[in-house]
């Protein structure tokens, strides 16, 4: 069995958070993944609300982050 594990993820960020420079407040920024979630659960493809929402360079990659170890993340 291996120890690696493969995630995917979509970021949403907001003016709070760490380098500050979207332009949503938190409050914004949680409703954005509120609806996310939302729309996921009812089927929408994770990968393509990754590409289209997330504010991560793993958007671009349907937020896949890869495969990693014990401690990595």
């Amino acid at each position: 069995m291996s120890d690696q594990i493969r995630a995917s993820h979509i970021l949403i960020a907001h003016s709070e958070g760490r380098g500050g420079s979207s332009e949503l407040s938190r409050e914004d920024a949680e409703t954005r993944i509120a609806e996310l979630k939302t729309k996921i659960e009812a089927g929408e493809d994770f990968a393509a609300a990754a590409t289209e929402n997330s504010d991560c360079p793993s958007a671009s990659k349907g937020g896949d982050l890869g495969s990693f170890g014990p401690g990595a993340m």
